[in-house]
C-alpha cells in the first residue's frame, strides 16, 4: 500500500491548490487536516505492539515465552520492546535478526504503556491485580490508563497518587494529541497547539504520548526530552474538564467533540490552539480562558481508525487512495490539454504553405523556438 502514497499525496496537494479558488481555502485546509489526522492514526496503528507475542530468544531455539505488549527480555537488558501489529507498514520497526522470523520489532518509548504491571488500588492496600497495557481499574471507571515504561524519562507522565508509588502513569488515548498543559519554550510560556516566532506559519505542540506517537519528532532544544508534532489549532482537545456554563457544577471530563447537559442538541469542544484558532469563540464561563467551537461529532469520528478495523488496511485510507488516483487522472488530463493547446499555439505561428508544385509543407520557423513570446505570455 505504500506505493500509493506518492501519487495520492501529489494529487491531494495539487487538487487542494486548485480547489482553493472554487471552494475557499478554509474548507480545503479543514479537509487536508482531516486527511492528515486519518493518515496519522493509520500509521500509529501499524506501530502498536501485539497484545501477546511469543519469543524463543535471539537464535530462535530457546524455550518459547509469551510476553504482553512492551516487555523486557533477558537478552535485551535495560530496554523494553515488542513485535508490532503492522509489520513492514510501520516504517520505524526493524527487521528481526532471529532466523526465519518475519515479524518486525520496535523498541518501546519511555512513555509507552508497560506490557504488564501490578496495582493494589488507590490506597495501595488492596488486593494486587496484574494488568496488561492500557487498562481500566475498578477505582477509576470510564478511564483507561497505565504505568509507563520509564517514569524518569517520560516528561508527560503524571506522578502516581498511590502512597509511596514511584511509577508514573498516563491516561490512554491518542498518543499524538497535544499535551494541553502549559510549557516553557525559549523563555516564554505557551499552552496547547501554538505558533512560535522561530517557526512561522506553522502550529505545533508537544505530543502527550511522546515517542509513543510514531509521527512525533525530537526537539532541537538541548536537554528537551519531549517530542513535538504539527497540529491544527482548531482541533478539539482530546479530553477536557468542564463545570457547566456557570463554572459551579461538579467537574466532569469530556472527550473530543461532545454534548454537555447544559447545551442540548449541540456538540462542541474546547480547541487545542486557543487564540490561534480564528473561528473559536470566547467562553461565556467567568474566568475561563479556553476557547470553543461547535463541531460535528460524527464528522470527527469519520476520519478515525476503528479499533475493530484490520491493521493492514482501512476503508477510509483506501477511499483516500482512490481519491488520489482520481486526482492524478485529472492532473494527467489537464497536462494533456495544456500540451494540445501549446501545439495549437505553435501551429498558428507555423502555418502550412503550398509550394509551386502544390505540395503542402510547413514553414521553416523552428517549432521549439519562440522568440516572439514575452515572459508574461499566457496560453489562450
Amino acid at each position: 500500500m505504500n506505493w500509493l502514497s506518492g501519487p495520492a499525496i501529489l494529487a491531494v496537494v495539487v487538487l487542494a491548490a486548485m480547489s482553493c479558488s472554487l471552494q475557499g481555502c478554509d474548507k480545503v485546509k479543514e479537509a487536508l487536516h482531516k486527511a492528515h489526522k486519518h493518515l496519522q492514526g493509520w500509521k500509529q496503528k501499524q506501530c502498536e505492539c501485539f497484545d501477546d507475542w511469543t519469543y524463543k530468544g535471539p537464535d530462535g531455539k530457546g524455550k518459547e515465552v509469551t510476553y504482553h505488549g512492551c516487555s523486557a527480555t533477558p537478552d535485551f537488558k535495560g530496554a523494553q520492546w515488542c513485535y508490532v501489529k503492522g509489520g513492514s507498514q510501520c516504517s520505524e520497526a526493524k527487521k528481526s535478526d532471529v532466523p526465519d522470523e518475519d515479524r518486525r520489532w520496535l523498541q518501546c518509548d519511555s512513555c509507552a504503556c508497560m506490557g504488564e504491571w501490578t496495582y493494589k488500588g488507590a490506597d495501595g492496600k488492596g488486593k494486587e491485580v496484574t494488568l496488561n497495557g492500557c487498562a481500566e481499574t475498578d477505582d477509576w471507571k470510564g478511564h483507561s490508563w497505565c504505568y509507563v515504561v520509564d517514569s524518569a524519562k517520560c516528561a508527560t507522565a503524571n506522578p502516581s497518587t498511590v502512597p509511596k508509588e514511584t511509577k508514573k502513569f498516563i491516561e490512554c488515548g491518542d498518543a499524538c494529541a497535544c499535551d494541553d498543559g502549559k510549557f516553557k519554550y525559549k523563555g516564554k510560556e505557551y499552552e496547547g497547539c501554538v505558533a512560535t516566532p522561530d517557526f512561522k506559519d506553522h502550529t505545533w505542540c508537544y505530543a502527550v504520548g511522546g515517542g509513543s506517537c510514531t509521527t512525533a519528532k525530537k526537539s532541537e532544544l538541548k536537554g528537551e526530552t519531549k517530542m513535538y508534532v504539527m497540529c491544527d489549532p482548531c482541533q478539539c482537545m482530546s479530553s477536557w474538564m468542564y463545570k457547566g456554563n456557570k463554572g459551579k457544577d461538579p467537574q466532569k471530563e469530556f472527550f473530543g467533540c461532545a454534548a454537555t447537559p447544559d447545551w442540548k442538541d449541540h456538540n462542541w469542544c474546547y480547541v487545542q490552539g486557543g487564540a490561534e484558532c480564528s473561528k473559536a469563540k470566547d467562553s461565556e464561563t467567568k474566568g475561563e480562558t479556553r476557547k470553543f467551537i461547535e463541531c460535528d461529532a460524527k464528522a470527527e469520528e469519520k476520519f478515525l481508525i476503528s479499533q475493530d478495523e484490520p491493521v493492514e488496511s482501512s476503508s477510509n485510507f483506501g477511499t483516500m487512495c482512490l481519491v488520489g488516483f482520481a486526482g492524478t487522472a485529472v492532473l494527467g488530463g489537464l497536462a494533456f490539454l495544456s500540451f494540445k493547446r501549446i501545439q495549437r499555439g505553435r501551429a498558428r505561428e507555423n502555418p502550412v504553405s503550398a509550394s509551386a508544385e502544390g505540395e503542402a509543407h510547413a514553414t521553416e520557423t523552428p517549432m521549439l523556438v519562440r522568440n516572439d513570446l514575452g515572459p508574461d505570455y499566457a496560453l489562450e
